[in-house]
């Protein structure tokens, strides 16, 4: 039986002074203590992580040993080695967590707030929300004011700007714990908790192209490291592509600002626009939107263009966000599990407090596929 990868291997280093029997067994902990592995979960055998991590047999078995020694594992002949049901041994040690993120009173931000609050309740911890803005200004008074607060840990959803990622390396190196959610650095030795985009981008083209579509169009955001979601949903899609008579052109996708004020905001209006304003018998008939947002701000497009969602252009949209099932006719979409992410990054959070010596932890989120009015079987040209 083969597993999915739910760990980082490369994080165990053989050039340093740790053991790695010892290296393993901490990641291996680490992950449990933060949810990577529930109560009951059957972790992967021996041999995978003599193949996978490239370990010698001996230093896999120790790890193992200890982890069952120490309680955090049950091995049982013939079956495999489970986590244990037990409670976290240690008290949180945090009491103030500032989370940052470039607009707190979004529907994006209060759904994984919700998943945060929702692990804090029982254990007596302080949020601090800490709005970025957009802007160097609105940021720099943004890091002043999250130093006058003296929080223990941060959980930080990176924006696409300069000085914001300098100011998440100063963090993890200061010995500030953190968590960034979305995004992955993989220079920046701090845990990290996202979805897997790349497979929101697969699961939304193969449900079009069993519909019978082919020609696809991908509406999504600017790059700016290290938001790369566009870029992983892109490769998804050509996947889907591949296994199916599909196609994505360069030239059919259409990149809008990271941030826009509203749906009226003329620049991604016009790129949307040019994408449509072809013959019937060559523009895309599917609409694949990074997210909800943008999936919004098509369907007021397509509108004034005339074409009718679905029966001209099927569209999908991303985050199952309340908009998507408002929309007339109500959106496709991929849901994130947006109050998940929040619970397992505070997780993390503490487990990192309590553990700061272990090896940072990168968890990817599975992505789900919602069906609504917004796809439809294509109609012949």
């Amino acid at each position: 039986m083969d597993y999915d990868p739910r760990l980082d291997l490369g994080v165990l280093r053989k050039q340093t002074k740790q053991p790695l029997h010892r290296q393993l067994y901490e990641l291996l902990r680490g992950a449990i203590q933060s949810g990577v592995y529930r109560p009951g979960d059957r972790i992967e055998s021996e041999r995978w992580f003599v193949k996978r991590a490239q370990l010698s047999q001996p230093t896999v078995a120790r790890a193992i040993r200890d982890l069952a020694r120490d309680g955090w594992v049950v091995r049982r002949r013939g079956s495999g080695t489970f986590v244990n049901h037990i409670e976290t041994l240690e008290k949180p040690s945090l009491q103030r967590v500032g989370i940052s993120y470039y607009n707190i009173k979004t529907p994006y931000f209060e759904r994984i707030k919700t998943g945060i609050r929702a692990v804090t309740h029982s254990k007596e911890i302080e949020l601090v929300l800490v709005p970025t803005g957009t802007d160097v200004e609105h940021e720099e008074k943004a890091v002043q004011a999250l130093d006058r607060k003296q929080v223990d840990g941060m959980i930080v959803i990176p924006f696409g700007t300069e000085s914001m990622q300098r100011h998440l390396i100063h963090l993890v190196q200061s010995g500030l714990p953190v968590v960034a959610i979305g995004v992955h650095m993989p220079r920046l030795l701090c845990d990290t908790v996202g979805f897997d985009f790349e497979q929101a981008g697969y699961l939304a083209a193969e449900h079009v192209l069993m519909q019978g579509h082919q020609r696809l169009a991908f509406f999504c955001s600017e790059t700016l490291y290290p938001n790369t979601a566009n870029l992983e949903m892109a490769s998804g899609i050509r996947q889907a592509c591949l296994a199916s008579d599909g196609n994505l052109k360069d030239s059919n996708i259409v990149r809008a600002p990271i941030v826009f004020r509203d749906v009226g905001d003329s620049q991604p209006r016009r790129a949307l626009r040019s994408l449509f304003d072809q013959p019937a018998s060559t523009r895309p008939t599917a609409l694949i939107c990074e997210t909800d947002g943008l999936a919004r701000i098509a369907y007021c497009v397509l509108g004034e263009a005339g074409l009718k969602v679905p029966r001209d252009v099927s569209v999908t949209g991303g985050a199952d966000l309340p908009m998507a099932s408002q929309l007339d006719p109500p959106l496709t979409t991929i849901y994130w599990p947006l109050e998940r992410i929040g619970r397992t990054a505070l997780r993390m959070l503490l487990d990192r407090a309590n553990h700061s010596d272990r090896q940072p932890i990168h968890r990817v989120l599975d992505t789900q596929l919602l069906i609504r009015r917004s796809t439809a079987t294509k109609l012949d040209d």
